[in-house]
């Protein structure tokens, strides 16, 4: 297995994280995203969560981070995280596209 993350700057208050991601194939892992406080690690909390395929297209997610105690204070920082088995196919794909982070809570747009 390996693992790549992507982490935004650190922000304070609430904000809407909204994202597309694909993921395809037998053997694909999964995709976590989640805050984390700047001045503490292990206060983390995971907001998304999948595994295995999620179909041959695009999907929308989004959600509001509420914060900790420790997070309002210092700041947090969203981390995407994307696990695949590297012996896997080349046909197994995880991508992110248009991650968008806005202050306040989500809206659904639908």
């Amino acid at each position: 297995m390996s693992e790549v993350s992507l982490q935004t700057v650190t922000i304070k208050k609430g904000y809407c994280v909204r994202f597309f991601y694909y993921m395809y194939g037998e053997d694909i892992g999964f995709l976590t995203v989640s805050a984390q406080s700047v001045s503490q690690a292990t206060d983390t909390k995971r907001f998304f969560y999948r595994t295995r395929t999620q179909g041959d297209r695009w999907k929308e997610a989004f959600f509001t981070v509420t914060e900790s105690d420790t997070m309002k204070i210092k700041g947090y920082r969203v981390i995407f995280t994307a696990r695949y088995n590297l012996a896997s196919t080349i046909s197994d794909d995880i991508a992110l596209d248009d991650i968008e982070l806005t202050p306040g809570k989500c809206e659904d747009t639908k």
